[in-house]
């Protein structure tokens, strides 16, 4: 899927040693008046390009939803969506 939106939050995922792992974008992202706020989790080389962009810039990202299903309570299972970015573009 393609997300294009504003970049509102950038939150870099830190490690055990201190070096980040990845970037965490949330984006504000409107359709038809109404605005969603979606994060996506980038790693590598794509995460250190979204730890380079600031707040308020444009951007179009190229993801693709990882689920995680985990047993919940009263055997029900609980699935855990999360975008992955692969690609990132500067708008504008």
């Amino acid at each position: 899927m393609c997300i294009l939106g504003k970049v509102v939050n950038i939150y870099r995922i830190p490690s055990r040693n201190q070096s980040p792992i990845g970037t965490i974008l949330t984006l504000k992202t409107v359709d038809n008046g109404k605005a969603n706020f979606p994060k996506v989790t980038c790693f590598g080389v794509i995460g250190e390009r979204a730890a380079q962009l600031a707040p308020d810039e444009y951007v179009c990202i190229v993801a693709s939803v990882q689920t995680k299903r985990k047993d919940g309570p009263n055997g029900k299972t609980l699935r855990y969506e999360t975008l992955i970015g692969s690609e990132i573009g500067r708008i504008g």
